[in-house]
């Protein structure tokens, strides 16, 4: 529908003054940030009671949810709903702008105690062939100046959009990291079980033939050979339980040649990685690389996988914290290359600190305590060291030194 002619302008709104104002309370933001300032903006400027903005939930699009949505003077608990029957329909389904200057309750009965105007915009994707979302204003009489209104809506559905898609491509990302995570975590337990398969079956054989000997010769009488065998069994036994407990869970495949690399591109890469989930969980990140640092020779995989399981720790100890930091710092250490990751988390408990890279420590609920573990084999196998101390005014620092490289790599 176009603009009607007949929805007369209660007061008049200057387009720039009304433009620089909306533009200003949403600069600088972004995610839900950007929406809720965007909504609130809007019906303030406009004179409207009710704004809010959408994304699709399927597609062809059937069900929406908001992402931010203003009444009067507050946000309200964003909801999902059927499209059908609502104004909103028209909007998402048509891919085009509806207007309703009153009556709107005679349309759509739901929306009777709801709202009598209403102006509904899509937000379309960066290709602009699916609708992925709308913005809509509801007022109880006419609006403003509906014109005026529609041509705000549709610059800012543009930038909605952008940011709607931005945002689908990080919530995307993290689903990504996430499943390589899972999957990561499914290799290891798969190989942890392979290896404890493999060095437990000698003393549970060995168990197992010294029982059967014990029997016998409890039947025979023969206590010196069964005090033999009971020993026998002790030291299997307890071989076992060793090899459970000092069991790292990381078994390499065939490496491949370690050839010299700059640290620094390494620590830049892996985070490259990880942006989305520093997004997720809110968190600064400050790097501080030294330049000129001597190369190391490594497996460059392996090494990103340390950094990266050193920083998904640092954030998963963020989640109860109120200040949200992650430092990465690099220097030059006499003949080896430093690399710290420090937060400002809680810290890690005594107990645990002084057994933290034994195979099955975590102070995780659902975690395996293998990837710290993991970090501290790749490390030593590379000729460093890997540690923690307790950070400066809390939180955690873990560190791992690599041989500085000074001649041609292996």
């Amino acid at each position: 529908m176009t603009v009607s002619e007949s929805c007369a302008a209660p007061r008049a709104l200057n387009p720039e003054q009304l433009l620089y104002r909306i533009a200003e309370a949403t600069s600088g933001r972004t995610g839900d940030e950007f929406f809720r300032a965007l909504m609130r903006g809007l019906a303030q400027a406009l004179g409207v009671r009710l704004s809010f903005l959408t994304e699709c939930v399927d597609q062809p699009a059937t069900r929406v949810r908001t992402l931010a949505l203003w009444d009067g003077d507050r946000f309200l608990n964003n909801v999902e709903y059927e499209l059908a029957q609502t104004p909103c329909e028209q909007v998402v389904s048509e891919g085009r702008i509806y207007f309703c200057a009153q009556g709107l309750g005679d349309i759509f009965p739901a929306e009777r105690d709801i709202a009598d105007c209403y102006l509904g915009v899509p937000i379309l994707d960066t290709l602009r062939r699916q609708v992925i979302g709308h913005i809509a204003l509801l007022n109880e009489g006419a609006m403003a100046d509906p014109r005026l209104a529609y041509a705000v809506l549709e610059i800012f559905a543009a930038r909605a959009g952008a940011e709607l898609e931005r945002r689908r491509v990080a919530d995307q990302a993290h689903r990504h990291l996430t499943t390589l995570a899972h999957a990561g975590r499914l290799s290891a337990l798969g190989e942890m079980a392979a290896t404890l398969a493999h060095e437990l079956n000698q003393p549970l054989t060995a168990i197992a033939s010294f029982a059967q000997a014990a029997q016998r010769l409890l039947e025979a009488g023969d206590h010196a050979e069964l005090a033999h065998a009971l020993a026998r069994i002790d030291a299997n036994a307890r071989r076992a339980g060793q090899i459970i407990c000092h069991m790292r869970g990381y078994v390499r495949k065939d490496e491949l040649p370690r050839i010299p690399h700059e640290i620094n591109p390494l620590v830049e890469s892996a985070l490259q990685l990880i942006g989305a989930e520093l997004r997720h969980h809110d968190a600064k990140l400050d790097l501080c690389l030294q330049p000129g640092l001597p190369p190391v020779v490594v497996d460059a995989i392996q090494i990103q996988q340390v950094i990266l399981n050193l920083v998904r720790n640092s954030l998963e100890a963020l989640e109860q914290s109120h200040e949200r930091r992650v430092w990465i710092n690099t220097a030059r250490r006499g003949e080896e290359v430093v690399v710290q990751v420090l937060d400002s988390g809680p810290g890690l408990p005594a107990a645990v600190a002084e057994r933290q890279f034994e195979p099955f420590v975590t102070t995780k609920a659902d975690g395996l305590g293998m990837g710290l573990s993991i970090c501290k084999s790749i490390v030593e196998a590379h000729g460093g060291k890997l540690n923690y101390t307790p950070r400066e005014g809390g939180g955690s620092a873990f560190g791992f030194t690599l041989p500085a490289c000074h001649g041609e790599g292996t």
